[in-house]
């Protein structure tokens, strides 16, 4: 305590007065740089100086700087993967839903989607197989139909040729 800093700090008054002016002040000494900071608290008229290497910087900073990337890197790859994920969860069923259209458009019109998907994707799943549900109830029906519109005009011509027949049959027996 007040001492001159030439002796304490192995830097000049002149060099001193600067640091005091200017908060900090980079400085050689014995061949190595020297970062020398510098506080003054008027309240007890103290001036508090730090000192420490460039070297001991310049290690911690390339320190953070690795830590930084490998943190960073580490975030992107868990990024990358989380995305990967997601995006298989809502593309793959959309993907599937998809061959389960050409599917049909093939002509199997007994084939549903898988209804194992949540959300929006599942609804529009749920959708699509009741309304090929309701499509293929809608065939059956016409088929139905048309099977029993077949019948009658079997039956029709069925009725118009059995009195030709016992007709015809009389006429050979007469």
């Amino acid at each position: 305590l007040y001492m001159p800093a030439e002796g304490i700090l192995g830097i000049t008054n002149d060099e001193y007065n600067l640091l005091i002016n200017e908060g900090s002040r980079i400085i050689m000494s014995n061949g190595t740089q020297y970062l020398y900071s510098a506080h003054h608290y008027k309240e007890f008229d103290w001036d508090v100086v730090s000192i420490i290497s460039l070297d001991e910087i310049m290690e911690e900073n390339r320190n953070i700087t690795k830590a930084l990337l490998i943190v960073t890197s580490l975030c992107l790859l868990m990024a990358f993967v989380l995305s990967y994920f997601i995006s298989n969860r809502l593309v793959n069923p959309i993907i599937r839903l998809t061959h389960t259209t050409k599917d049909i458009i093939k002509g199997d019109m007994s084939i549903r989607a898988r209804t194992d998907v949540g959300g929006e994707v599942g609804i529009l799943t749920e959708g699509f197989n009741n309304l090929m549900d309701r499509i293929e109830s809608l065939i059956d029906e016409v088929n139905q139909e048309n099977k029993k519109q077949r019948e009658m005009e079997f039956r029709l011509l069925q009725s118009q040729i059995s009195p030709h027949f016992l007709y015809n049959s009389f006429f050979m027996i007469n």
